[in-house]
Formats: structure tokens, sequence, C-alpha cells
């Protein structure tokens, strides 16, 4: 999860004997394919799509001669394809309809925009092609680690090549739309120091499990607003002592993904709960995570580290943020 999730949607022409349109005949089915297939047990452990999860598609039709720009392409273009699911297909070698198959229009031009995965929930997902606006009402992020998902979602910068008349349709080289996934959420890592103390919990305290997310590329918009449900998410439940170096408490492989939010005054706490090793009593720490100067705690697409060490009097928290990279935050427990 170092980087943007690159994908290549490869438009694979395969024989079929249907059509998908009562208005254009078939002239082969749209299929997706990443640039490199490669399985991952979560999409935020690499750059590449993992094999095993799917997403959805909106694409819209224009009657555009091949190579027209996105900026030339009809604001008023037709509904072509509604958020239908795309996934592995029974060979594992391409990403097709799950539902039905679907094809080519015969003439014009399509331009594709989608979000990943199908299982994500919120009330709509919705992407208006006239203002190029992504739309995600009331999304909602388990508080079980296990469950959560990594939310992306790609804008449609390219269109496809729809007039295939006189390419090899066995070279997907030639017919390539390649995508870029955002990532949504924020991934927060929690690591912690060598220490005589036996760590025995980790839980973020006022989280924000659901809310509202609008992007805008055209406007340089990207925000979540509308927070709510404010709820308690574990993050690791044990007994540790780390006797060399450093170690990441999670429960899972996937990391720990939360929706981005704001940080009023007392809102998010970092909980730990440790025992010492002197007298085998266990204390609990707490400490409010405070936010960067636009107020937010959690940026989308972002990686934040908390490494914790174990001081003697109070627990410090040294946030520092960038664009898209590793965000380390350093917290001495005094």
């Amino acid at each position: 999860m170092k980087k943007l999730i690159i994908i290549a949607l490869i438009i694979g022409f395969a024989s079929a004997c249907t059509k998908s349109s009562i208005r254009y005949e078939q002239p082969g089915e749209i299929s997706f394919r990443p640039v490199t297939a490669m399985t991952t047990k979560a999409a935020i452990s690499g750059t590449t799509y993992p094999e095993d999860s799917t997403f959805n598609v909106w694409a819209w039709w224009g009657d555009v001669p091949e190579n027209t720009s996105l900026s030339k392409f009809p604001s008023g273009a037709e509904m072509y394809l509604n958020k239908r699911p795309f996934g592995k297909d029974e060979n594992g070698n391409s990403w097709v309809g799950l539902d039905v198959p679907y094809f080519w229009p015969t003439r014009g031009s399509l331009v594709f925009a989608g979000y990943s995965p199908v299982s994500a929930k919120a009330q709509n997902f919705s992407y208006s092609w006239s203002n190029k606006t992504m739309t995600i009402t009331a999304y909602e992020q388990s508080t079980d680690i296990s469950k959560t998902v990594d939310l992306m979602w790609f804008d449609v910068t390219e269109r496809s090549y729809t007039d295939n008349n006189n390419k090899n349709a066995q070279d997907e080289s030639v017919n390539g739309v390649p995508v870029v996934f955002k990532h949504l959420l924020s991934w927060l890592t929690f690591k912690f120091t060598k220490s005589d103390n036996i760590i025995t919990g980790v839980e973020l305290l006022g989280i924000e499990t659901k809310a509202r997310f609008t992007s805008s590329p055209a406007a340089g918009t990207e925000n979540w607003t509308d927070h709510t449900d404010s709820s308690t998410m574990p993050v690791w439940r044990g007994s540790e002592k780390i006797t060399d170096g450093e170690k990441v408490l999670e429960s899972t492989d996937n990391g720990v993904l939360v929706i981005p939010q704001p940080c009023t005054a007392e809102h998010v706490q970092l909980q730990i709960r440790y025992k010492t090793s002197e007298t085998g009593n266990e204390n609990t720490k707490t400490v409010y995570l405070t936010a960067g100067a636009d107020g937010y705690i959690w940026k989308p697409g972002k990686h934040y580290t908390y490494t914790i060490t174990f001081g003697q009097n109070e627990i410090l928290v040294l946030p520092d943020v960038t664009d898209w990279e590793t965000v380390t935050v350093d917290i001495e427990v005094q």
C-alpha cells in the first residue's frame, strides 16, 4: 500500500452469441485484466489488484470517433453500464461481468469509472458524468478490523478503444485502458518498541464509522463529511512483551483501515493496556490524537505509522503528515 494501486483495464474480445443491448450489435465481450496478476490478502499489501476482489463499473457511450479526448466527449453521454460488477472469470485470466457478459457497441466510444470492492457498504454509490463527481452516501466501515475493506475508486481518466475492426483481438496490449485506483480510507499501523511492560490491548476510542464521500477531480475537491456512529475499534488483544527492536501489534494482516475524519476536542483516543513486569497490575494509558492544520486527523490515501515507546509519566504524539507516503507518528509513553 505504498503507492496508488495501478491497474490496466485490458479490453478483451471473446467470441459470444448473445447481445447485451437492443441498440447495438455484439462485436466482443468487455473484460478487464490487471497489469500483473498477483494474489494478495488485502489491496493495501501491494500495488496490484487482489485476484479475489471485485469492483463495480459505470460506463458511458458517446457517438464519437476513436482517439477523441475526454474534454470533447459529450457531457450528455448515454449510460451504458450502471454500476455493474466485474470479477475474475472461471479460468482466472481476466475480470468479466459477474451477472451477465457485457459487450462493446459497434460504433462510438466508452468511458469508465468504478469503485472497489463490490462488498463495500453504503446507502448509495453514484457518479455524475455531467460534472464528473463521485458520491458515496453513508458509507459504513466495520469496527471489526478483520472485516474492514480497502475502499477505492477510479475516475474516468481514459476512454476505451471501440473501433476494433482493424485490431488484433489477441493482442491485449493494443486494447488496454489504464486506470488508477485511489485509496479512499486511511491506513494505520501501531508499532511498539522494546519494553519491560507486557502489552495486553490496543484500541481506538471515538472512531466515526459512517460518513459521506464526495470527489470532484475537476474542481479539485475530495472530502469526507457528515461523520456519525462514534464507536470503539479494537486493534489488538493478547499478551506481548517486546524484548528486542519493535513489533507491529494488529489482529489481522489487513491492517487498520478507517474513514478519514476531522478531529475535534476530545475526539479520537488511542488506548493502550499493559501490565508492569514488577507488579503484574494492568494499567491503561490514553492519548488524544491531534489534528493537523486543516482540522483532520487522517486523510484519504495516507499510511500513518504510530511508533509507541514506553516512558514513565506521559504519552507524547508527534504527527508528521506527507502526501501518500508512509506517515510516521512517534508516541512516547513516559
